[in-house]
C-alpha cells in the first residue's frame, strides 16, 4: 500500500511536504454533495484523488493532526522552558543583592581574595576597621596596604601558606586594631578557593571578634593563679607539731 502511495505520480510526497495547508483546508465544511468532511479534491491535485483515494486523504488529515499536535506541545514546552529560566534570572538576580546586604550589615570581617592575596569584595567591618567608608575602597589591596607592618606580616604569612598549600587554617587567634586603634582579637579561618580544574585560586576567610572572650578567660585564668598563689602561700605558713 506504502508503495502504491508513493507511485501515485508524486501526489502523496507533494501533499506530505503540504501537509498543514491540506489539513486545514480539508477541514472546512463543504455544502451537501460536494464531497463532505474529508474530500480533498479541491486542494489536491486529480491523480492524487483518482490514484489513492480516501485513505490517503484520511490518512492526510490524521498525520497533519499529529503534527499540530507536536507543534502545540513543542510550543507549551518552549514557554513552560522560558518561564523556568525567568524564575532562575530572577533567583540568580536577587543572590547578588542578598550577598551584598549580607556583605553591607555582618558583624564579622569575611574577605574572598585572588592567588596574590589582593582582596575581591569584603564585608563593610573590615573597612571599617581600616578607616574605609566603602567595603569597595579595599578591593584589589593586600594586607600591608591597610594593615600596620607587624599585623600585615602576620596576615600575609598565614595566607600565602594556605594558597600555597591549598590547606585551610582553622581557629587562629590573631590580634587587630580597631578604628580607635586598640587592640582586639579575632578568631579566624581561612581555606583556599579552587577552580573546576582543583587548582587554587585565592582564598577566602572570616574573622569573629573574641576581645570580650578572650579577655574573660584572661581574667579568669589571673584569678585563678592569684588564688593558687594565696594558697601556696598560707600553706607554707602553717607549722606542723
Amino acid at each position: 500500500m506504502i508503495g502504491t502511495i508513493w507511485q501515485a505520480d508524486g501526489a502523496f510526497a507533494e501533499a506530505v511536504l503540504f501537509a498543514p495547508r491540506l489539513c486545514l483546508q480539508s477541514l472546512v465544511a463543504r455544502p451537501a454533495g460536494m464531497g463532505g468532511l474529508f474530500d480533498l479534491s479541491a486542494v489536491a491535485s486529480p491523480p492524487m484523488i483518482d490514484d489513492v483515494g480516501g485513505n490517503v486523504t484520511i490518512g492526510l488529515i490524521l498525520w497533519g493532526l499529529g503534527i499540530a499536535s507536536i507543534l502545540a506541545a513543542a510550543a507549551l514546552a518552549v514557554r513552560a522552558a522560558s518561564a523556568r529560566r525567568k524564575r532562575l534570572e530572577q533567583k540568580l538576580g536577587a543572590f547578588p543583592r542578598d550577598f551584598k546586604s549580607f556583605l553591607d550589615h555582618t558583624s564579622d570581617f569575611i574577605y574572598f581574595k585572588d592567588v596574590d592575596t589582593r582582596i575581591i569584595f569584603c564585608s563593610q567591618p573590615l573597612a571599617d576597621v581600616t578607616g574605609r567608608k566603602d567595603w569597595r575602597d579595599l578591593q584589589g589591596k593586600h594586607n600591608r596596604d591597610i594593615f600596620p607592618p607587624e599585623l600585615a606580616e602576620i596576615y600575609e604569612q598565614e595566607e600565602v601558606a594556605v594558597v600555597a598549600e591549598g590547606r585551610p587554617l582553622i581557629n587562629k587567634i590573631n590580634p587587630y586594631h580597631d578604628a580607635a586603634g586598640q587592640v582586639r582579637y579575632v578568631l579566624t579561618n581561612k581555606w583556599p578557593r579552587f577552580d573546576d580544574q582543583g587548582q587554587v585560586v585565592g582564598l577566602f576567610g572570616i574573622s569573629v571578634d573574641i576581645t570580650e572572650r578572650r579577655r574573660t578567660e584572661q581574667r579568669l585564668a589571673e584569678s585563678e593563679e592569684k588564688h593558687r598563689r594565696l594558697f601556696e602561700t598560707m600553706a607554707s605558713g602553717v607549722v606542723v607539731r
